[in-house]
């Protein structure tokens, strides 16, 4: 179910050594230094999740959430300089893991959708040997996940384009191939070139054998997770999160219909079980416990 509206609020700015990063960030924690964090897919910015904030701020009765989005590196208004102008899932987790630590994030719940979800899981791995936020949960809409998907199979060999944008002379020509090959593929025709560009090479850059490895690191010593997604999905095939619920021994939230932007599509279903996971990671404090 979608709400009947969504929640924009105020897209912040931070001035950072590599570049500035753009997110938002809103509500308030039991307690304040746990969040709610989101990670869009490709192309995609905090926009993605206008929707399902808008249903986890309508959940009255339930843990009181601090909810950040993030602008990943290279899209919406972050810089591609704060991943070190890297596009790998490695680069951009270490990159949410700074940030977290920048905006004083001490434990979180990571939330990605799409290719997103490759970025969080990559990140909760990662966070184990991280001395700064601790990653308490795992949320993946959608995601990617430890072998290749329908969509990407579907797609011509990314890696001799990511090769060729590298190529000056070559990239100009290259971005209106590019960008009707997104339009194609169902995104809408007001995405920037320049993002369809930037997500090729992110795609270019995928090695899945990295996020098996992640989710094989987690299965050591699972952390309160949840996997959903829907069977009429047009990119990722049901049995990608079957996997990944497998490997994590994840909750499931699987949904008949709904395709692949099921954080707009089930919302509501999903702000609900995400409040669940956020009360399962960070706990309840003493006064809600009473009422449980």
């Amino acid at each position: 179910m979608t709400p009947q509206s969504p929640y924009d609020p105020e897209v912040r700015t931070l001035a950072r050594e590599r570049g500035t990063l753009s997110y938002t960030d809103e509500g308030v924690s039991a307690r304040p230094a746990d969040a709610l964090v989101l990670i869009h897919g490709l192309p995609g910015s905090v926009r993605d999740y206008r929707w399902l904030e808008s249903a986890l701020r309508a959940s009255p009765g339930r843990l009181p959430l601090r909810v950040v989005r993030l602008d990943m590196p290279g899209l919406g208004g972050s810089a591609l300089t704060l991943a070190e102008g890297k596009h790998d899932v490695q680069s951009r987790a270490a990159f949410v893991l700074n940030t977290l630590d920048a905006l004083g994030i001490e434990r979180a719940v990571l939330v990605g959708h799409s290719m997103g979800g490759g970025v969080a899981l990559t990140a909760a791995a990662a966070a184990r040997q991280h001395e700064g936020c601790n990653v308490v949960g795992l949320g993946l809409l959608a995601s990617v996940g430890n072998r290749p998907h329908k969509a990407y199979l579907r797609m011509p060999n990314p890696r001799p384009a990511g090769l060729l944008l590298k190529v000056p002379v070559l990239e100009k020509l290259l971005h209106k191939p590019i960008y009707d090959s997104f339009v194609r593929g169902g995104f809408p025709k007001s995405t920037p070139v320049a993002e369809c560009v930037q997500s090729l090479r992110c795609v270019a850059a995928l090695r899945f054998e990295h996020l098996a490895e992640a989710a094989q690191e987690l299965s050591l010593r699972p952390l309160p997770a949840l996997v959903s997604y829907a069977d009429d999905d047009p990119m990722v095939e049901p049995e990608v999160g079957q996997a990944l619920v497998d490997v994590l021994a994840a909750e499931e939230l699987r949904f008949p219909e709904g395709g692949h932007n099921i954080q707009k599509t089930h919302a509501v279903e999903i702000a609900g079980a995400l409040h669940h996971l956020a009360e399962q990671a960070f706990g309840l404090p003493a006064e809600m416990r009473k009422l449980a």
